[in-house]
C-alpha cells in the first residue's frame, strides 16, 4: 500500500506509512554513512576511481552471500569486516 492509498483509508494507516518510511530514510542514511567511510579508507589503497568503484560494487567471494561491500554494509562493524578483508588482501600482494 502506498502512502497515498493508505491516506485515502484512515489517518492511522497514513501515520504508519510515514512511520516506516522515516526509518527507511533513517538507516539508509545510516549505511550510507559507513559506505563512505570505506571508500574513505580504500581509495588509500586504490589510486584509481575505477579501481575503487570495481571494489566497492563487484561481489566478494569473502563476504557471505558474495555481496559486494556497498551491499553488505550496515553499520560500523561490518564496515571493519570488509575494511578487515581488503587490508589482508594487500597485505598478501
Amino acid at each position: 500500500m502506498t502512502p497515498r492509498e493508505a491516506a485515502a483509508q484512515s489517518a492511522g494507516l497514513l501515520e504508519n506509512a510515514t512511520r516506516l518510511l522515516h526509518n527507511f530514510a533513517a538507516e539508509f542514511a545510516k549505511t550510507a554513512k559507513w559506505v563512505d567511510e570505506l571508500e574513505r579508507e580504500a581509495s588509500k589503497l586504490f589510486p584509481r576511481p575505477d579501481k575503487l568503484c570495481l571494489y566497492m560494487t563487484v561481489s566478494d567471494p569473502d563476504l557471505p552471500g558474495l555481496a559486494s561491500p556497498s551491499v553488505y554494509i550496515k553499520e560500523e562493524q561490518t564496515m571493519q569486516q570488509c575494511l578487515v578483508l581488503l587490508r589482508r588482501r594487500f597485505g598478501k600482494r
